[in-house]
């Protein structure tokens, strides 16, 4: 192992020293408990994958309970000719049956099922029967082995012939082969749409914008290991999303090679004229590999990598742990040692089980001894809940040089809802040996310590916007649910409660944490009211910071001006701010607040750096350097203690009733939930993604749409819509009680993004700064037909012209 030191560097070390230390090593481990030491066991399940007419695609790992059908969003799957090639990939497994069954979009009816014995190593299903693929579909299928409970595999369905996935799928490959080639230039430049404004600095995230040198890889040369899984996300009448994932080794500049893991998205309309690559986005991540050079004496090099680097260190900058490219490293540079903390890939040997990426890992708590809490969300590609979704909680002691899982959270959810619901706030405290997680409104304790184990809610009924969360997650500040007038911070860390109690009619809400600071907001209960839309409002008429004592550090008031919102982001804080009009509120400018609490300068900090083969890289810089730069490679080992802890929260989420939510979906995966629709709007259009509410239906999509559209089958809503909105109501209050529709509100979109629902027949509303309203429904590629709902006279306006004289959009569903 090149460059790195070996505690036993003398070739003569005769085998009964070795077997001595390991008796002394386990004996200090689990002395005084009855925890053993073992290592994380090998991915045992099987895999299947599935065919088109010429390709292999989503190669996909099975899960080991059954998972709710509505969240299986991963995969979809195109059926030619009625049949399904299922390609089986047993391993080591015998397989003895295969069941399938195939359910509605939501889940709810089975609408056919049938299975088949001892399978060989590719079956065709028929999917033949009448109707059965009109419309898109789920499919679970089980691979039954000698073990008792089968392994389970979804994919949503198409029926290919309505499409033209094959020919998408085909264009992806071959613009994939030529950007990494160099060969057949030509399909690169003519689909490529560089932009002088982009920076093309570096190769860790590249997309259609940058130019053809970055897109086709500059000088690296890559070499791809392995095979390339195909992985089809999305297939829609007009378009196909194919995301590619793989592995590529190039010559390095540290070290002799440099190893990457790459994800390649494509979003590919095709026609009669050939494809079109309407949106790509490719990123590439720098296996950091501990046998080659990664320490000089500015710090720790992680060569290509996205800039978000998760990492944690202490106040004297002597340990930091960090991730890259799903594996937790733990560095000390006092004692010179550096540890492979977690990962699901085996680091000698590559298998696609355990190197699937649908997980993500968040570092949660660093002490003063390098000691780390962190949490794997998602799916389980290998150990003792390997093909489990969930959230594990893991405990690195330096000390022992070991790894302890807490708790495990199984969850029926995909991964992406898992790390969005966990996200929230999930901590764990060595002190008490208790873990913290809010889940469904609630927040719960787990005492690890109690033989029992029970979980108990501490706080019930928490909804968003009814509290807030520390960064580091130490600190939690709510509303009590019993007492609107009172609002508690609580430390999760040491237990004690910091209660605030407000005055008269006032309440307190939680809007944040500025490092060590509480932002805090003050509302009338007089002062509640309704937005010109009709939408209910709690307006905060002040805004204070306080310290960790209480003590006020600054405060925003203005008169006849009320605070919506606190975004807060280091030490900025943004305020959203209305203003009073006949009875109504209305949106004005933003305002700030900076909090100019000086900060300590940190020791370990990341930064870039420029070189000419390898653009722009990436390092963990210590201020102090490092003097010493061959440091010793720990491995840990995992520490279990009887079987796994494992608590589920499902019961207790899905008796509590949720509000509305839009789900962001952008690159093949989940990006976000949203409560305010135009926020998730605006969040999709980045990706060239698609928004889906609650009930799965497609609530807006980019680019599926025609490019001139009129709404004609639905004279009488427009009519009845009109009428409505001519009432003395309230324009949401208005459209709510359409007849089998609901109101939905749009603002923060624009009007060019809205187009997709005109062209779904589904009319939009805008409402202008004179409080006019106006029915849009049609438009064509600069303008826009509408109705002034006070005249019904029939007017034509540019797109860009109805946006600057509207504040709000609103539209049914």
């Amino acid at each position: 192992m090149k460059n790195v030191k070996k505690k036993l560097i003398n070739g003569g070390i005769i085998m009964a020293t070795f077997i001595l230390a390991v008796i002394v090593f386990s004996a200090i481990i689990n002395r005084g408990s009855d925890k053993q030491v073992s290592d994380m066991s090998e991915p045992s399940l099987p895999q299947i994958a599935f065919a088109t007419k010429e390709y292999q695609v989503n190669q996909i790992s099975g899960y080991t309970k059954a998972m709710d059908l509505q969240a299986m969003r991963d995969v979809m799957t195109p059926v030619y000719a009625g049949k399904l090639r299922v390609k089986l990939l047993p391993y080591e497994n015998t397989l003895t049956k295969l069941k399938y069954s195939i359910y509605t979009r939501n889940g709810e009816e089975e609408l056919e099922s049938a299975e088949i014995k001892n399978p060989g190593e590719e079956e065709s299903l028929d999917l033949s029967s009448e109707g059965l693929l009109e419309e898109e579909r789920i499919m679970k299928i089980q691979l039954f082995t000698q073990a008792d409970e089968p392994i389970n595999f979804y994919t949503r369905l198409v029926d290919g012939e309505s499409n033209r996935a094959e020919e998408c799928i085909a264009y992806a490959q071959s613009f994939h082969e030529a950007a990494i080639t160099g060969e057949n230039s030509e399909i690169v430049t003519a689909t490529i749409s560089p932009d002088y404004r982009v920076d093309n600095s570096s190769f860790a995230h590249v997309t259609a914008a940058n130019s053809y040198e970055n897109v086709s890889w500059g000088d690296l040369a890559p070499q791809v290991e392995g095979k390339v899984n195909c992985v089809v996300t999305e297939i829609r009448a007009n378009y196909t999303c194919v995301r590619l994932e793989y592995r590529v080794i190039t010559a390095g500049e540290e070290a002799e090679t440099d190893l990457y893991n790459v994800e390649e998205f494509m979003k590919v309309r095709y026609s009669d004229t050939g494809g079109q690559l309407v949106y790509y986005d490719r990123t590439m991540t720098q296996v950091f590999d501990i046998t080659e050079p990664v320490l000089n004496a500015k710090g720790i090099l992680l060569g290509i990598t996205p800039g978000d680097i998760p990492y944690l260190a202490t106040k004297d900058g002597e340990e930091a742990t960090f991730v890259q490219a799903g594996t937790v490293w733990s560095y000390s540079r006092e004692r010179d040692e550096i540890a492979r903390v977690f990962s699901f890939s085996d680091s000698t040997n590559y298998d696609p089980r355990s190197s699937r990426g649908n997980h993500q890992i968040k570092l949660l708590n660093i002490d003063t001894k390098g000691n780390t809490t962190f949490g794997v969300y998602g799916y389980m590609n290998r150990g003792p809940h390997e093909g489990e979704v969930g959230a594990a909680i893991y405990y690195y002691n330096v000390a022992k040089n070991a790894v302890e899982e807490k708790i495990f959270i199984t969850s029926d959810q995909s991964y992406g809802n898992v790390a969005l619901e966990l996200d929230q706030l999930v901590y764990y405290s060595e002190t008490s040996n208790a873990f913290y997680v809010i889940v469904g409104g609630s927040l719960y304790q787990v005492d690890l310590e109690k033989s029992e184990k029970a979980k108990k809610v501490l706080v019930s009924g928490l909804t968003e916007g009814s509290y807030v969360t520390a960064p580091a997650s130490k600190r939690i500040a709510y509303r009590n649910p019993k007492d609107e007038s009172e609002l508690i911070i609580l430390n999760l860390e040491s237990g004690e409660e910091q209660r605030l109690k407000s005055e008269g009619e006032e309440c307190q809400i939680p809007l944040g944490f500025v490092n060590n600071d509480f932002v805090v907001g003050y509302a009338r209960e007089a002062d509640r009211g309704k937005t010109t839309l009709g939408e209910e409002i709690e307006p905060m008429y002040q805004v204070k910071i306080v310290d960790a004592k209480g003590k006020e550090i600054k405060e925003y008031t203005q008169e006849n001006i009320y605070i919506t919102e606190a975004l807060i982001e280091n030490n900025m804080i943004t305020l959203k701010r209305v203003s009073q009009t006949d009875g109504s509120f209305q949106s004005i400018g933003e305002d700030y607040i900076v909090n100019n609490e000086e900060q300590e300068e940190a020791k370990i900090i990341p930064e870039y750096y420029v070189t000419k083969y390898k653009g722009l890289q990436w390092r963990l810089t210590y201020t102090g350097g490092i003097a010493r730069k061959e440091p010793e490679l720990l491995t840990p080992k995992q520490l279990t203690q009887g079987k796994p802890f494992v608590v589920s929260f499902a019961k207790e989420k899905s008796e509590k009733a949720e509000q509305s939510s839009y789900y962001v979906y952008g690159n093949g995966r989940l990006k976000g939930k949203y409560k305010e629709v135009g926020a998730a709007i605006v969040a999709a259009e980045g990706y060239s993604g698609l928004v889906i509410n609650d009930r799965l239906q497609y609530v807006w999509e980019r680019g599926n749409r025609y490019l001139i559209y009129t709404i004609t089958s639905e004279p009488e809503l427009l009519k009845k819509m009109r009428s409505q909105l001519s009432t003395d109501q309230s324009p949401l209050e208005a459209l709510d009680e359409l007849e089998g529709y609901g109101a939905i509100n749009y603002t923060g979109a624009k009007l060019s993004q809205l187009l997709y629902c005109i062209n779904r027949d589904r009319a939009i509303v805008a409402i202008t700064a004179d409080n006019s309203k106006l029915i849009i429904y049609g438009y064509d590629e600069e303008n826009a037909q509408y109705i002034e709902v006070s005249s019904g006279e029939t007017k034509t306006l540019p797109q860009a012209a109805i946006d600057q004289m509207t504040i709000a959009y609103l539209g049914i569903i």
